[in-house]
């Protein structure tokens, strides 16, 4: 039997339960922008999750989405709603690529990450990451799903706590 692999953040479940939310509401989001995508085309969400999917980069998805309501928005005050949805989804994007894509270090007995972002202004300095500062994140993500979501199903019962 092999000998188990422990990592420091085996033992700091308030930051791992934060990366966890960050998942999960990251792939909420990501729901919210397929419906988005067959709301605007006026398609069928298989189709939609079809097209969003053929491309890699949530980047890129962004950006094909924000083509799309350029030209096909039912209607000028939804296509505006619907860029700043994007603009901020972008915004989100990257700081939850700075969070999932850091080279993570243990600095003083603190888990920290490098950003490993070629725009990075730390230079390789590890940044001390709170579970606060990520939940604070997951705060933005969950705030705009529920944006799009009442904007997709204006009449859905929206969970809240």
């Amino acid at each position: 039997m092999a000998d188990k692999f422990h990592l420091p953040i085996d033992d700091m479940l308030d930051l791992a339960a934060a990366l966890g939310r960050l998942l999960v509401h990251w792939s909420f989001l990501e729901v919210m922008l397929i419906q988005l995508t067959a709301y605007i085309l006026t398609v069928d969400v298989y189709k939609a999750q079809f097209i969003y999917r053929e491309f890699i980069s949530t980047r890129s998805k962004i950006s094909l989405l924000r083509k799309i309501n350029d030209k096909c928005a039912p209607d000028a005050s939804v296509k505006e709603n619907i860029e700043k949805y994007l603009e901020k989804a972008l915004k989100l994007n990257k700081k939850r690529n700075d969070i999932v894509h850091a080279f993570w270090v243990v600095s003083e007995d603190t888990l920290g990450m490098v950003n490993t972002s070629p725009h990075n202004k730390g230079n390789g300095i590890p940044i001390k990451v709170t579970p606060k500062h990520i939940q604070n994140v997951v705060e933005e993500i969950a705030s705009l799903s529920r944006s799009l979501l009442l904007l997709l199903f204006p009449n859905a019962k929206v969970p809240t706590k």
